[in-house]
């Protein structure tokens, strides 16, 4: 029982020490988002273990320890 109630105290800690709202009123908007870039030579091809992939793809894995 001592645990969970260890776990409470951590919850009521961070709440009553949270921020009430995060202000961002100072910091600039700059919208620029690849205004330059010309998207017919962005190339999403991949390459793994010498083949070649016409798409790109990501490997997500857990390790242990992670």
């Amino acid at each position: 029982m001592a645990r969970a109630h260890r776990k409470d105290e951590h919850i009521i800690y961070s709440i009553s020490n949270a921020p009430e709202r995060a202000n961002f009123s100072d910091l600039p908007f700059v919208h620029n988002c690849l205004s330059d870039k010309n998207f017919k030579q962005v190339l999403f091809s991949s390459q793994l273990g010498g083949a070649n992939f016409p798409f790109a793809f990501f490997l997500l894995m857990l390790l242990p320890g992670y």
